[in-house]
């Protein structure tokens, strides 16, 4: 059974509404996050039909660790750990460090960076000495593998030069990856296609994407949901292709009533994308 389709969950507690959303769609993939959802919502996720749950961790891993391997017994096949979220924003603070003030602009900064590289390590030697078959992929890397259009975003060129960076990453199962774009499902595909020729011996984990609808340009927006939910499809039809093995979940954002970026129209999404893939 394919993972591929799967949905980035609410950045506030479900709703009803979420949980008929998610069973309609017959997704196998709920990215959550961890220690907003709690052990009841994976337990429902599973009986829906839910086959991977991807646990992004906050910036500090205590108090995720209070109880994880209970968590990780009890749920360890379905469970993928994403060690964070986009440590190369500045507004970010999942460097190790417990300051957002810290860190800010700091991916750069080579103290910094080691410091990074150090909570990966110890973060993915803590999760696997308590259950070693669990997956864990990297922080989610956001934006374009070159900023030349993104905010805030550090380039992947830049990243490739870091040793130290690229040898953390390379010991996750796999790596963590967020794309988005104005208007349209191809520049997404070549992000993704970016990512694979950085790490080609890893599965690649596409745990956030989307249309940026409040940042579309003029002239070549989706005019409607059906328009943008077609493109979408697209998207996961291209990535479907067996050439494209090395894409393992693609997680539209997001669920719930959340409204930044007017992501509104994922309820609808996710019921007209079931089946897709």
């Amino acid at each position: 059974m394919s993972h591929l389709n799967g949905a980035h969950a609410p950045n506030a507690p479900f709703t009803s509404d979420d949980w008929t959303n998610l069973q309609a769609a017959g997704f196998k993939t709920l990215k959550l996050l961890w220690p907003d959802h709690k052990k009841a919502d994976m337990v429902r996720a599973l009986s829906l039909g839910v086959e991977q749950i991807i646990v992004r961790l906050p910036g500090t891993v205590n108090v995720f660790f209070s109880d994880a391997e209970a968590i990780l017994n009890e749920f360890g096949p379905n469970i993928v750990i994403e060690l964070g979220n986009e440590p190369n924003i500045a507004e970010q603070p999942n460097l190790g460090s417990p300051d957002a003030a810290t860190v800010a602009n700091a991916y750069h900064n080579k103290d910094n960076c080691y410091t990074h590289q150090f909570y990966i390590n110890d973060t993915l030697t803590k999760i696997k000495a308590a259950s070693p078959s669990t997956k864990v992929i990297s922080p989610g890397l956001w934006g374009s593998p070159n900023s030349s259009y993104q905010w805030g975003g550090i380039d992947l060129e830049w990243l490739a030069t870091q040793p130290h960076l690229m040898q953390a990453y390379a010991q996750c199962d796999a790596i963590g990856v967020h794309v988005y774009h104005y208007t349209d499902w191809q520049p997404l595909l070549d992000k993704i296609w970016r990512y694979h020729l950085l790490f080609p011996t890893k599965p690649l984990y596409v745990t956030e994407y989307g249309i940026d609808s409040i940042q579309m340009v003029p002239g070549d927006r989706p005019t409607n949901d059906t328009e943008k939910v077609n493109r979408y499809r697209q998207l996961l039809q291209q990535c479907a292709n067996p050439a494209r093995s090395y894409i393992d979940c693609l997680c539209m954002f997001i669920m719930g009533g959340t409204t930044d970026f007017e992501h509104y129209h994922v309820g609808a999404a996710m019921k007209a994308l079931a089946g897709v893939v």
